[in-house]
């Protein structure tokens, strides 16, 4: 859990939390004491969100909850559709209080400080190049429906807070790719750099650093992992010495596991943004 990393000694061991095949959606508690996922261990429980102890050798997965939907970040409420007529309903679960919001039968998502909720239309039969998408923002209790962005080829990349959505946009007639913010106040936007077609963009908890990579340019040295300061000034982005999955560890480290083909296991790597140092988390032999 990048909030709350787990040290990895030299001498780390790797242990097996879950067994079967099962175990869908896995994520980390807000405490990151538990990995949950969504399952149902035996034919007399129920299905639901279990968590499993990551700090308990042999712990057993406990209920968290059988209510399946999307909680807000404030964990005090959830979304789901209703069952007929195409609406959302939003449930208070402090008191079981309910109300419905037509998010015209899209999928909705809470913002940052789980006071607004969002969701996407488009046409689903215009072609994907050309249609245009539109963004809805609203109050959760469903006052103040407006249109927060209309644009073609758009997508969301991450928060930057409660108020600024990190976007990415195409750019027409070509394979660029627009890197914008976007304002929720006053649905204002800020072009930050146009780069490559960029894929797997991830940003560090603190919202600073952004990873992505690049494949399949006609100049081999664009493509590659790249890494973006989002605070320095000018944007620069630096190529970064290996290629391979990857995901965050805390503000300034990340794993990854390098792409090698002829490798028999995977091997996995830290890298330290502060010395521009990677090392193994388990050292072989």
């Amino acid at each position: 859990s990048p909030a709350h990393p787990v040290e990895l000694a030299s001498t780390a061991i790797r242990r097996q939390l879950t067994a079967g095949n099962r175990c869908t959606q896995l994520y980390w508690s807000r405490d990151s004491s538990q990995v949950r996922f969504i399952d149902r261990p035996g034919a007399e429980t129920p299905v639901g969100i279990w968590g499993i102890d990551a700090n308990q050798a042999g712990a057993e997965p406990e209920l968290v909850t059988d209510r399946l939907a999307l909680y807000s970040p404030d964990g005090k409420l959830i979304a789901y559709p209703h069952p007929s007529r195409g609406t959302t309903i939003i449930e208070r679960l402090a008191d079981g209080q309910t109300w419905e919001i037509d998010a015209q039968e899209e999928r909705p998502s809470f913002t940052p400080d789980s006071r607004q909720i969002m969701w996407t239309t488009f046409d689903e039969d215009a072609p994907r190049d050309s249609r245009v998408e539109t963004i809805w923002l609203a109050n959760v209790d469903g006052s103040e429906v407006r249109i927060l962005l209309r644009a073609r080829r758009t997508d969301r990349v991450a928060w930057l807070g409660a108020d600024r959505l990190l976007m990415v946009r195409r750019i027409a007639g070509s394979s660029d790719e627009q890197l914008f913010t976007l304002s929720l106040t006053d649905g204002s936007q800020t072009d930050l750099l146009l780069l490559p077609e960029i894929r797997g963009l991830s940003l560090s908890p603190d919202n600073r650093y952004l990873l992505y990579y690049v494949t399949f340019e006609p100049e081999a040295e664009k493509n590659g992992l790249w890494l973006l300061d989002l605070e320095a000034a000018p944007l620069a982005p630096q190529k970064l010495p290996f290629f391979g999955t990857y995901r965050w560890r805390d503000n300034d480290r990340f794993i990854y596991i390098p792409l090698d083909p002829a490798a028999s296991e995977h091997n996995f790597f830290e890298y330290d943004l502060t010395s521009g140092q990677s090392r193994p988390l388990f050292p072989q032999g």
